[in-house]
């Protein structure tokens, strides 16, 4: 793209992001770059909505180090701890439970708390249940 038009987008901030959507937008359209979950909770009100909550529940397949990377579910257990609102963390696989404690109040996983991978992939509904079930008992309990 440099070499085509001058244009060097690469190595901005968030032009990789959605799948390099944002590359795309920038080069091709002279799009203005900005964090994608900024942008969500800035035109939802977020943080107000959020001032409202008792409990957020938030999730994504694999709880990991790239969760805290800018991910929208690692941005929104961020707010949460901000405003000081309990934030639960459900996923396939907790992967970094000590990234996973800094940022939610609690995490849980389908793997290997519940299940196995196979089952899980095989029945994700049933198994997604299941975990929400449990987070909520767990939460409920204590």
């Amino acid at each position: 793209m440099e070499s085509q038009s001058g244009c060097r987008v690469a190595n901005e901030p968030d032009a990789g992001a959605a799948g390099g959507l944002g590359f795309g937008l920038r080069s091709f359209l002279g799009a203005r770059l900005a964090p994608g979950f900024g942008l969500f909770a800035d035109h939802t009100g977020l943080k107000e909505r959020l001032s409202e909550a008792g409990l957020v529940v938030t999730g994504e397949g694999a709880i990991d180090r790239s969760t805290f990377m800018g991910k929208g579910v690692g941005e929104l257990a961020a707010l949460c701890r901000e405003a000081k609102k309990p934030c639960l963390g459900l996923g396939g696989a907790v992967i970094d439970r000590a990234a996973a404690a800094q940022f939610f109040t609690r995490a849980y996983a389908l793997t290997p708390d519940l299940t196995n991978p196979e089952s899980a992939f095989a029945d994700a509904e049933e198994w997604l249940a299941r975990l929400a079930s449990h987070a909520a008992t767990m939460w409920k309990d204590s």
